[in-house]
């Protein structure tokens, strides 16, 4: 069925079920992109808070006298209830849209910032953790609802990597930020200062976002919840879902366990870097991310076999991530070079996003990008306090994370590349066309 937008429907598809499919004509570009703007304040702040637990980290085990699993047990609290949240995320935002969703997500984190900054115990520090990543869980999700429903489907690919890339080069600036307010401040005032950021950002998002264009093509039917749950249970039954979002997980695992949390004591002990050289460094890998996924995202609309460039990626990763963490005689010139360059080749994961919202029908697909973010963030809270036993286990006796050997870190992290390399395995059983797939799209 063809819209008077232009927009292609299958027709069979769409007999007895519910769709509400939202068709922006894309008539108020300067609208589209205000409100795209101001929702991504609220994803670069999710991205800092969760990218740069390796500037607190060492402040967190001397406030808590806690051990490398302790603090990375404490540090990923914050991606436990993010992860769980995250496909009830897509669901919330299915049913009231990003501007109720993220305007209370942001009070809740607000709320987690003030408790984890003041904090006198490990409980209620764990407790505040996790007000901050529920409060979080439904920035990146709601961005990308923005991102679907008020510009032309052509663009999603693009749009995915061009919030990476904000996302990204703000992680890049807020982690340097992070680290000298760290350094002057200590880690309490910069969560602090955190809390009020928050609420100033939801107030933005209360006052001046809307949902969807007035103007719109909806296709309906009866019954729309009957209808929500049963294509929510086709899409977690496709494997295509599951191993999407475990590439996604896996390939970003560099990411979210070496450069925000255990790579900058790694860079401290086996180059003997100081927290601002070290943060540098690793955040490069943001850099590369932010110029990486726009190229990739408009790579992927002109290549045929998707599948084979995400394989690639996987395996490239692998390399680069052996080379930083088994080579650590390389001048400092050399490393931040393979940071960047394992940014730019790992911002592959954009295409991933943009497959997990062409295997959904409408009706589901902020829930099944927000399941594909789910299978992304899960790589954090499983492996950040598993890099941590292996330290305990290695080095039972240290306190501190600078006590623990470069060798130590080494074994440690040899998780981080198996990972990536598992990535480019799977990446062959991903769609290369969304003609492989079995749910209507938008062309």
């Amino acid at each position: 069925m063809q819209t008077h937008l232009g927009t292609q429907i299958n027709h069979e598809a769409l007999v007895g079920q519910t769709e509400a499919v939202y068709v922006s004509p894309f008539t108020r570009p300067f609208r589209a992109w205000y409100i795209f703007i101001l929702v991504m304040l609220f994803v670069l702040f999710q991205f800092v808070l969760q990218l740069t637990s390796g500037e607190i980290v060492a402040g967190l085990m001397h406030s808590f006298a806690l051990s490398a699993l302790g603090a990375g047990v404490l540090s990923s609290s914050y991606y436990y209830i993010y992860t769980l949240m995250q496909t009830p995320a897509g669901m919330i935002i299915d049913s009231i849209g990003p501007r109720k969703a993220l305007s209370v997500g942001s009070v809740i984190c607000a709320l987690g910032c003030a408790i984890f900054a003041f904090a006198p115990n490990t409980l209620l520090a764990f407790i505040g953790r996790i007000l901050m990543g529920a409060g979080t869980s439904c920035a990146f999700v709601g961005a990308l609802y923005v991102a679907m429903n008020w510009f032309p489907v052509r663009m999603f690919g693009f749009m995915v990597g061009l919030a990476e890339t904000i996302a990204m080069v703000s992680s890049l600036l807020g982690g340097v930020f992070v680290a000298k307010t760290v350094e002057i401040s200590g880690w309490r005032a910069t969560i602090a200062v955190s809390a009020i950021i928050a609420l100033v950002i939801g107030a933005l998002i209360a006052l001046f976002v809307k949902d969807k264009p007035k103007r719109q093509t909806m296709v309906t039917a009866s019954n729309p919840e009957h209808h929500f749950w049963q294509e929510f249970l086709l899409l977690i039954k496709k494997p295509v879902a599951w191993i999407n979002g475990l590439y996604i997980g896996f390939i970003f695992s560099f990411v979210t366990v070496f450069a925000a949390l255990w790579g900058v004591p790694f860079f401290e002990v086996s180059h003997h870097w100081s927290l601002m050289q070290a943060t540098i460094v690793a955040d490069l890998i943001f850099l590369g991310i932010a110029f990486g996924g726009p190229i990739m995202g408009w790579l992927d609309n002109h290549i045929r076999h998707r599948r084979w460039l995400l394989s690639a990626a996987g395996v490239l990763v692998a390399l680069l991530a052996c080379a930083v963490i088994f080579l650590p005689k390389l001048p400092m010139s050399v490393v931040m070079v393979l940071m960047f360059l394992t940014g730019v080749i790992a911002s592959v994961y954009v295409i991933a996003y943009k497959v997990a919202s062409e295997i959904a029908s409408p009706l589901v697909r902020s829930t099944s990008v927000g399941f594909a973010n789910t299978l992304c963030v899960l790589s954090a809270p499983v492996l950040q306090p598993l890099i941590g036993y292996i330290l305990y286990a290695l080095s039972p006796a240290a306190v501190g994370s600078e006590a623990y050997s470069m060798h130590a870190y080494q074994i440690a992290m040899s998780v981080i590349p198996l990972f990536a390399f598992v990535a480019g395995i799977i990446a062959i059983f991903i769609p290369s066309q969304v003609s492989d797939t079995n749910y209507y799209v938008y062309k």
